[in-house]
């Protein structure tokens, strides 16, 4: 028995466990086989588990892509932004020395590269100490600071992203572990069930069991 989707497994061990615990006649045909109620109480306490960990993953993950699908919004307003200010820049100061250098000019990343924030950050940074009179080329300081503010939010956000990632892979890792846990009951159940009502096959199915050959 393998089953690959976790909401699926879900609904079949419960209905397995559910009948094997409300019907005494199977728990008698299991006992015989030494499988007492003790083993259906386990099965059960690892099917809660697993649906703990399975709402904690979807929970995670949720808080994850919700917050990368507004990341990537902001990413694109302060990118265009930037962009449109150092094209403003380059134009009216094409001749001054040094200044692709002093403002990271030279080799724009694109916003899908990781380097993009750090270069924005040294433009923003360095343009007030080159640019004395940004009035002159349509740039107020009160927009520029608006887009750096910005930048460095969206360069916090980035380490915020990343303790999300981190949090949706570990609960990945705890949902997968309930999850084996829970199909490895689930294997010696169907085998100890099969050996225990081998001749009963309408009761297997009750418990969703198909009979081997």
């Amino acid at each position: 028995m393998v089953i690959y989707n976790v909401d699926t497994l879900l609904l079949r061990a419960n209905s397995m466990i559910e009948r094997a615990l409300g019907q005494p006649d199977i728990q008698k045909k299991l006992e015989a086989c030494h499988y007492d109620a003790n083993q259906l109480a386990i099965g059960k306490n690892l099917l809660e588990e697993l649906k703990r960990q399975q709402k904690q993953y979807n929970l995670e993950f949720d808080n994850k892509n919700e917050f990368l699908e507004v990341i990537q919004k902001d990413q694109k307003v302060a990118y265009a932004a930037y962009i449109q200010h150092q094209k403003t820049i380059k134009e009216a100061l094409n001749d001054t020395p040094g200044l692709e250098k002093a403002l990271n000019l030279d080799g724009s990343k694109s916003l899908q590269s990781d380097g993009w924030l750090d270069q924005a950050i040294l433009f923003y940074k360095n343009i007030d100490l080159i640019v004395k009179d940004l009035n002159a080329y349509g740039l107020g300081k009160a927009e520029l600071a608006q887009s750096k503010a910005m930048i460095e939010a969206l360069k916090d956000a980035q380490q915020m992203q990343k303790k999300l990632q981190k949090k949706a892979h570990e609960a990945t890792m705890k949902r997968d572990k309930a999850l084996n846990e829970l199909q490895q009951w689930m294997y010696r159940f169907n085998t100890i069930a099969q050996i225990a009502m081998h001749d009963d096959v309408q009761t297997l199915e009750v418990l969703g069991i198909e009979l081997e050959s």
